[in-house]
């Protein structure tokens, strides 16, 4: 299994558990992968947008600008 930071998880799963996760840029496949699988598990639709050259970012579904398709979100 991949190397994920704890100290990252941690961050992540704090900002989900208080509401204030909004989205995330990463670039590191195993970190993307274990975030949409603990959003998805507490039932968050999540918007994956590839910004190119490897890197994503998760955003919670309902953030997604209509205008930008994903590339900002709002709030």
């Amino acid at each position: 299994m991949p190397r994920i930071n704890p100290n990252w998880i941690e961050e992540r799963k704090a900002e989900v558990e208080k509401g204030f996760f909004t989205s995330v840029v990463t670039s590191y496949n195993p970190a993307a992968q274990w975030l949409v699988t603990y959003l998805a598990n507490r039932d968050k639709p999540v918007h994956v947008t590839n910004l190119g050259a490897g890197v994503k970012r998760i955003t919670l579904a309902e953030n997604v600008c209509p205008h930008c398709k994903g590339k900002g979100y709002t709030k």
